[in-house]
């Protein structure tokens, strides 16, 4: 949003359409040019799609400030196992982040109590503001939250689930514009 936002300062004439979705879906809706552009937390692959990294992210555990485990600053992965886990849906970039972190500790998703799947970030916030969890999510998305002490974020020993972010499309220089503008925007934006 970061992205799009600066970028209609810079060009108010251009209308923008954003969908919100898991990564797999964002690559197959470029692949099958129904969107001109994505942006996920996985690199496609075996795909002719081109992918530039335009960011780096951390996840942060974060549960309701009333949770009793918002009085602590860091648990283990065991005890992460015995807390109820929401989710991103499998196709997704956070997820498979999760997944990668646990699996370099020694554990899997599979050793979790996920009890919830959800694919907005938005829900999986509400969620755990309203109690049904705690959840994984970008540093970047909790952060207004945090400064609100709505959430508390908690450090899982040994478990840092990071990923990067990456700008995909059919192909940078296909002469479209103002397609051709936003990408030259946010190849100048991370440099």
């Amino acid at each position: 949003p970061r992205f799009i936002s600066d970028f209609q300062k810079q060009f108010p004439e251009v209308r923008t359409e954003l969908n919100v979705t898991e990564s797999q879906s964002t690559i197959l809706a470029v692949e099958r040019e129904s969107a001109d552009i994505g942006f996920v937390g996985v690199q496609p692959q075996k795909s002719k799609l081109q992918s530039l990294r335009v960011a780096d992210d951390e996840l942060s555990l974060i549960v309701n400030v009333d949770d009793p485990l918002a009085e602590r600053r860091l648990i283990s992965v065991k005890q992460l196992a015995q807390q109820p886990l929401i989710v991103r849906p499998p196709n997704s970039g956070s997820r498979r982040a999760l997944e990668d972190a646990l699996k370099e500790n020694g554990s899997s998703l599979t050793e979790m109590q996920v009890v919830m799947e959800a694919n907005s970030n938005d829900a999986i916030l509400a969620a755990v503001r309203q109690g049904s969890g705690i959840a994984f999510l970008s540093a970047a998305i909790i952060d207004e939250q945090l400064q609100a002490h709505r959430i508390h974020v908690l450090k899982v020993r040994g478990l840092r689930p990071r990923r990067s972010l990456f700008m995909i499309t059919r192909d940078a220089a296909d002469g479209r514009e103002p397609l051709d503008s936003f990408v030259r925007f946010v190849r100048e934006w991370i440099e």
